[in-house]
């Protein structure tokens, strides 16, 4: 099974995800898998494949973690590599995601990733791009709510891939503190 660390999202937040993956998909200028309303969240780490040891032993690492609470805000509406489209995206201001990121990576060292960390909640994976014009222009046009809210936890998630798509089940989750 796999695994990664990810920040939840409050109801508010996923509802403007979900708004916005609706103008998206009305406009029928891409065909996508749209991320379930349950599994809406903003990935820290992603872990791999881990065996019940490996994850029994990221259990204890985690849970010494002393990060503080802070706040973050959906920004911007994007397609990480327009020369190769496969995700859209919703980026996160970073003033605290990025650092919490270090600090997990610093306690897990063996799992940090070698791309630069994007603090984003995913709304799409998408398949096929025929209009990609249309879709740059459409995802350049629609507007997010500045929607703001306190980060207080991290959560360790198991990722297992079902005929309906990917299904996301709550491990751990951490507080954060100073």
């Amino acid at each position: 099974m796999r695994y990664f660390i990810g920040i939840e999202l409050p109801p508010l937040v996923s509802l403007e995800l979900l708004r916005i993956q609706q103008i998206i998909s009305e406009a029928q200028v891409c065909t996508a898998s749209w991320v379930k309303p349950d599994n809406l969240h903003c990935t820290l780490l992603f872990l791999g494949n881990l065996t019940e040891q490996k994850l029994t032993a990221l259990i204890s690492p985690l849970s010494t973690i002393q990060y503080p609470p802070f706040f973050t805000e959906l920004e911007q509406l994007e397609v990480p590599r327009w020369s190769s489209p496969h995700l859209i995206w919703v980026t996160l201001s970073n003033n605290g995601l990025s650092d919490l990121y270090a600090t997990l990576c610093k306690e897990l060292p063996n799992y940090q990733e070698t791309r630069s960390f994007t603090g984003h909640c995913t709304i799409a994976r998408l398949k096929k791009v025929p209009k990609q014009g249309a879709l740059k222009e459409l995802i350049e046009s629609i507007e997010i709510a500045p929607l703001s809210w306190e980060v207080t936890s991290f959560s360790l998630y198991s990722s297992r891939t079902e005929q309906m798509g990917a299904e996301y089940t709550l491990i751990k989750r951490y507080i954060l503190k100073s």
